[in-house]
């Protein structure tokens, strides 16, 4: 999988899907309808100003492209109301096997994890256990091990499979 740059600091999101399916990221954002330029937050300093993208509009776009998308979870949670405090799932009762369970997809698929890097929300492609993070105005290969070590933690991974006929 070729890594494709970001063309701004707030387009991640959309370059991280075009990248898991080889599609060209200008046409993925075409077919999404707007830039995500727009300022949202004037009092916010870069890019957390802008409108950016959201994953379910990405997901619009990769179903009409054939794709599913499943997100996986380092640690869901779960309430039966807004009004009472959400409940984190552990796999095995433990936050190890949590993230052992996270990094097993990640190294079995392809698709994109959406996370943080330094404060600001941030979306990486993966392929079989390698990121390709199109950070603006960088992009960056790493192993998965070496995530955190570039910045990023992830917590939920959007496996991209395509649709069979």
């Amino acid at each position: 999988m070729p890594i494709q740059p970001s063309p701004n600091a707030w387009s991640c999101l959309p370059t991280s899907c075009a990248t898991a399916v080889g599609a060209s990221v200008r046409d993925f954002i075409n077919h999404i309808g707007h830039d995500g330029s727009e300022v949202i937050w004037p009092e916010l300093a870069e890019p957390s100003r802008r409108r950016g993208f959201h994953i379910q509009e990405c997901i619009d776009i990769l179903l009409r492209a054939g794709f599913a998308v499943t997100p996986i979870e380092v640690l869901p949670r779960l309430a039966p109301a807004f009004s009472v405090p959400s409940f984190t799932v552990l796999y095995q009762d433990s936050e190890e096997a949590a993230f052992s369970r996270f990094s097993d997809f990640v190294y079995r698929g392809r698709g994109v994890i959406t996370g943080y890097a330094s404060t600001v929300g941030h979306a990486v492609a993966y392929d079989h256990g390698e990121i390709f993070d199109c950070r603006w105005p960088h992009s960056y290969r790493y192993h998965r091990k070496a995530s955190e070590a570039f910045g990023f933690i992830g917590y939920c991974a959007w496996q991209i499979n395509t649709i069979q006929p």
